[in-house]
């Protein structure tokens, strides 16, 4: 074995990606959950769908979405004359602290049937996908002209809406014809999962972390006594000097209910808080027709092809490498990884493997893991590293 699989402080420090706990208003667009408390995630999964309401009979082309800014109430509040964000607030039905947090994020608020409701930054990829356009240069416009766009591409769209309002704001407008979104709640998924996991395993699986925004979910469930055979086989390949008793399976769920990611499980080893894909994720995208029956089948056809998946991560094991620097960087680069996390990986990766010596694609994969370390020190948020860890493994 290499110097890197001997030093495990180095090659397991990644942590998981929301190891951080801010909870703020649930109106505001940057709310957050953090726990690792299961009563107290699921008390913000019933906040989340009590605050929640889907409308779908919505005509596309008689939505309109105007520009905050562009009102002359909010020009006499920006000119330092705070008692006309009253005004706003009274004329548009909607509270100051919403218009205020509303104008600091998108600027944007939408018209439908009469009620003006403020768009929240979720729902920002699913009115463009409605309205039918994208491009950088969307990000880069005056927020006035990006809402004469959107009402232009709006005005001539065909079909139906399908509206979600959370806590005071548009969430997600997203497609309600026949091949559009399907919803698929996301505490349903969660007691899905759980289910599932505990049917497949015979015990009771552990709450490891939860994470809540309005735009994607994200928990660890770990199951603390595996009894698969290739679970307890995938030890032989590790070093003696890790401590076993540590090393524990646990199943990643996460989701999004405005468009932005399909619902997915997705195996992992876990070692003293620290975590490493072993497969790739199982997915259902959130299309019209699918439903949680289909989730609970994708669940059980994920968790029965469990120990083909440990073999398969342990033969990584078996493949040796020669110019291992080499390899490291064309993974990266096929994976299309960020360029400057994958080199600050590999200069680590350096220091404990030679570009002499002939190492293991598991060593390599490993290191590469390491990305997500960096991801998570640079700020990156649990849906940016969802995206990072789909192309690691």
């Amino acid at each position: 074995m290499t110097t890197m699989m001997r030093n495990e402080v180095e090659v397991f420090k990644t942590q998981m990606s929301f190891d951080v706990n801010t909870t703020k208003d649930i109106r505001f667009d940057d709310w957050v959950v953090v726990t690792k408390k299961e009563a107290d995630f699921r008390d913000a999964l019933q906040d989340v769908a009590d605050k929640s309401t889907w409308k779908n009979d919505i005509t596309t082309s008689d939505m309109e979405v105007f520009a905050i800014q562009g009102c002359a109430e909010w020009q006499e509040i920006m000119a330092n004359k705070p008692e006309f964000l009253g005004a706003f607030s009274k004329t548009y039905e909607v509270p100051e602290e919403i218009v205020q947090d509303t104008a600091n994020h998108t600027g944007l608020m939408l018209k439908v049937d009469d009620e003006y409701i403020p768009v929240r930054t979720s729902a920002m990829k699913s009115m463009l996908e409605t309205a039918k356009i994208n491009g950088n240069a969307l990000k880069k416009m005056p927020v006035s002209n990006l809402a004469t766009v959107l009402n232009y591409c709006l005005e001539v769209a065909k079909g139906k809406t399908l509206l979600l309002k959370r806590a005071g704001k548009a969430s997600a407008v997203l497609s309600a014809d026949a091949k559009g979104y399907g919803i698929l709640p996301m505490e349903e998924l969660f007691d899905t999962a759980k289910e599932e996991i505990e049917n497949k395993f015979s015990c009771r699986c552990n709450f490891g972390k939860g994470e809540l925004t309005h735009e994607y979910m994200r928990v660890l469930f770990e199951i603390p006594q595996c009894k698969e055979k290739a679970f307890n086989e995938y030890k032989d390949y590790v070093p003696s000097i890790y401590n076993l008793d540590d090393l524990s399976l646990g199943i990643v769920l996460k989701s999004s209910d405005v468009g932005i990611a399909a619902a997915t499980l997705e195996p992992i080893f876990i070692m003293r808080n620290k975590y490493w894909k072993i497969g790739n994720a199982e997915k259902l995208h959130h299309k019209y027709g699918n439903g949680m029956e289909d989730f609970r089948e994708m669940a059980t056809l994920m968790l029965s092809k469990l120990d083909k998946t440990i073999e398969k991560f342990a033969e990584l094991s078996k493949i040796s490498i020669r110019h291992p620097h080499n390899a490291f960087m064309l993974a990266c680069k096929k994976a299309k990884l960020p360029k400057k996390l994958s080199t600050e990986a590999l200069e680590e990766f350096s220091m404990m493997v030679a570009e002499d010596e002939v190492t293991t694609a598991h060593d390599i994969y490993l290191g590469i893991s390491e990305i997500l370390f960096y991801a998570n020190r640079d700020g990156m948020n649990s849906r940016e590293i969802s995206l990072i860890e789909d192309n690691v493994c």
